[in-house]
């Protein structure tokens, strides 16, 4: 098991952050000690892994388009990119989870509100019904079509998991530390 913990303060205290309670939860039960690096990815700098997609092979750390205009894919959305696209659809979401936990005793969890409004949408539908991308992107400000959501798919993750909800893929961007600038220290117990 992995457990994301945020940064600490000159005293050794946790700052605010998604993971604060868990760290305050080593720290009562004595486990500092016990808790030693995990290492999420690998280094990209330091003989990184090939992948291949569309019979493209290319090492983790290059450029690729993938071969995406043959599946359709406009080259106007190829140069925005997956991830930029991804994160331009669920950041915002993230984004208003992390200002929610950074504000102690704040009652409104305006992120959450916003949130639950969109909770009806799978991540496919939410991108495919609601999303307009930026306008910093240069795109038509329309909704993405299926085989663009298939291809960000596709490079970002597993087949399937854009068809689980919005709200479940936000939340995994907020526990993998994607937003707000929170730099993570990630442990496992020894």
């Amino acid at each position: 098991m992995r457990y994301p913990l945020p940064p600490k303060d000159a005293n050794g205290d946790y700052l605010n952050g998604m993971s604060r309670r868990l760290g305050h939860l080593f720290n009562f039960l004595g486990m500092q000690e016990k808790l030693i690096p995990y290492y999420f990815s690998s280094d990209p700098n330091h003989s990184p892994p090939f992948k291949l997609f569309n019979n493209v092979r290319v090492r983790a750390n290059a450029e690729s388009d993938w071969n995406a205009s043959a599946l359709g894919i406009r080259s106007d959305i190829i140069k925005v990119g997956t991830e930029r696209i991804l994160e331009d659809v669920v950041g915002p979401f993230a984004l208003g989870l992390f200002k929610d936990t950074q504000e102690e005793g704040d009652t409104k969890g305006n992120g959450w509100k916003v949130m639950m409004r969109n909770d009806i949408y799978s991540t496919r539908a939410y991108m495919c019904l609601k999303y307009i991308p930026s306008a910093s992107f240069g795109l038509e400000p329309e909704h993405l079509e299926t085989n663009v959501v298939n291809w960000i798919e596709t490079l970002d993750t597993s087949t399937g998991t854009f068809d689980r909800s919005l709200t479940e893929s936000v939340l995994e961007t907020v526990a993998f530390g994607a937003v707000g600038g929170e730099v993570l220290d990630w442990k496992c117990i020894e």
